[in-house]
């Protein structure tokens, strides 16, 4: 039986012939992405049998999983390109089952998760090809889960991962570091563009990257003028997005950048300003009657643990000089972790003037012996003191913490130029330096981040920063008295040893 009419363009054909476990097909809008995955999925395998061609789909036992986030996407944008490709080889629709079948009993289903609920169905399939399309719409640890389930018993049948997307959302981070900064292409000169006058970045796939185990994974970039039949259609496509207002989704969708993210909800964020060098850091022996120190606690057991090392000037300004961010943890392992790394920078357990930690931690969780104990309690046996509770109103805080890494406009009039935000990070901090320029805004309340992101250091930041208030100005604390303001906030039910009765 012969393939469906296409006529697949440079970047389409590289990526229908990678060979690579896995590969990533992404970039700026138009690419001829979503057509590239749909028709790989079908016809990927490609042999020659008794004189006859045997793809993918002529294997009675092949399975393959293509998914989106949405239903509403697979019915409107990604269906009808399955369908063009699909049928003309015999592709019957299941609507029932969400899956075409094919005249050999193969089967391409197309899903949608959109919750995590979702992808636990497929979790334990077994499928020979799994593409995620628009895969910057998925948190990392979902795509982990699902690409467990690709696997093959046949040696005809080479089990691939497949991926496009263009850069933002959730998934931007995660898409960045797995592929494009181990597989970055090569920008191998300047073209330009006489009908629309531009000139856009000539860019080619680099090398494979090979994990440890062997597996090898591949980027290959995609620009809108790597799609000539979308601009012999559709000349108008390519004005519309030069004509996009935003420079960053400008420079994303239309010349494929992932070194920018729009709809960042920390949009205050600046490397310049808010990393600092760790050895700018004092002495901590020279600053103890100055300074406050405090750890910030987000807990996680098979989630990733965080916890924040804070050290706040008299004047209110913050610095993050350490993290611990490590997933599959005890709280017993957590808590002797956090000891030692305070001993690592010398500060004994009562130096700390308190940790701010994860209001559901007071939950008595975890069975010991005959009775159920918290968290918190589990901390407390380890020998850490002084845990104070934080507060989970998730848009007042971010608010303050907003506040904290606002840059400060220059002001002609002040006597006293602060020329730095109130909150800043060092070197040593690299999840919090990658998460907070990743965290992106919810679809439903703008005002809220994505928790589809990898928010676990924000929420730390957010419980700690809540409890001190908005950052002071040396004014304001001569007027309001800073520290006897923090030491009355210290003196609201704290947890002590031995004093857990109020967690109940």
């Amino acid at each position: 039986m012969g393939n469906p009419i296409i006529i697949p363009h440079p970047k389409q054909i590289e990526f229908l012939s990678n060979i690579d476990n896995e590969c990533f097909f992404g970039g700026a809008r138009g690419g001829g992405k979503s057509a590239a995955l749909a028709y790989d999925a079908a016809f990927k395998y490609r042999a020659t049998i008794d004189g006859q061609i045997k793809v993918s789909v002529d294997y009675p036992e092949y399975r393959a999983l293509l998914i989106r986030r949405k239903y509403v996407d697979i019915e409107m944008n990604f269906k009808p390109i399955c369908d063009m490709l699909y049928k003309p080889y015999g592709g019957h629709w299941m609507a029932k089952a969400m899956c075409y079948i094919f005249p050999s009993g193969a089967k391409i289903h197309l899903a949608h998760c959109d919750t995590y609920g979702d992808v636990e169905k497929y979790i334990g399939g077994n499928f020979h090809y799994l593409g995620v399309e628009e895969a910057n719409q998925f948190p990392e640890n979902w795509i982990e889960k699902i690409k467990s389930s690709v696997r093959s018993t046949n040696p005809e049948l080479t089990p691939f991962k497949r991926y496009t997307s263009n850069p933002g959302g959730v998934g931007h981070l995660w898409l960045k570091k797995y592929f494009y900064e181990r597989c970055e292409p090569k920008n191998v000169g300047t073209l330009h563009s006489d009908l629309y006058n531009i000139d856009y970045p000539d860019l080619v796939s680099g090398d494979a990257y090979i994990d440890e185990f062997g597996n090898s994974r591949r980027f290959i970039p995609a620009l809108v003028f790597d799609n000539p039949t979308l601009l012999d259609n559709d000349p108008s496509y390519v004005r519309n997005l030069m004509s996009i207002r935003d420079p960053v989704l400008r420079s994303m969708w239309l010349l494929g950048s992932w070194d920018v993210q729009t709809g960042a909800f920390f949009d205050e964020w600046s490397a310049f300003y808010h990393i600092v060098p760790a050895k700018t850091l004092k002495k901590f022996e020279e600053e103890k009657g100055q300074c406050r120190l405090y750890r910030a606690i987000d807990y996680g057991s098979s989630a990733p643990f965080v916890c924040l090392f804070v050290q706040i000037f008299p004047d209110g300004h913050a610095i993050v000089f350490d993290e611990i961010y490590q997933a599959g943890l005890t709280p017993s392992q957590q808590a002797r972790m956090m000891l030692e790394k305070s001993k690592k920078w010398g500060i004994s357990e009562d130096e700390f003037d308190l940790t701010i930690c994860d209001p559901a931690m007071r939950a008595r969780t975890h069975a010991y012996l005959n009775e159920r104990v918290s968290v918190v309690q589990m901390y407390l046996d380890e020998g850490m003191t002084n845990i104070h509770f934080g507060d989970n109103d998730r848009i007042p805080g971010w608010q303050i913490l907003r506040e904290y890494l606002h840059i400060p406009d220059f002001d002609e009039s002040s006597d006293e130029q602060r020329s730095m935000p109130f909150l800043q990070f060092t070197e040593m901090c690299e999840h919090c330096i990658e998460s907070f320029p990743a965290a992106v805004r919810s679809q439903k309340n703008p005002e809220d981040v994505d928790t589809l992101c990898d928010d676990h250091a924000l929420d730390s930041a957010r419980y700690l920063f809540k409890f001190i208030d908005r950052p002071y100005i040396k004014k304001e604390q001569e007027k309001k008295g800073w520290r006897d303001r923090i030491r009355e906030n210290s003196k609201r039910k704290p947890v002590l040893s031995g004093d857990l009765a109020w967690c109940n």
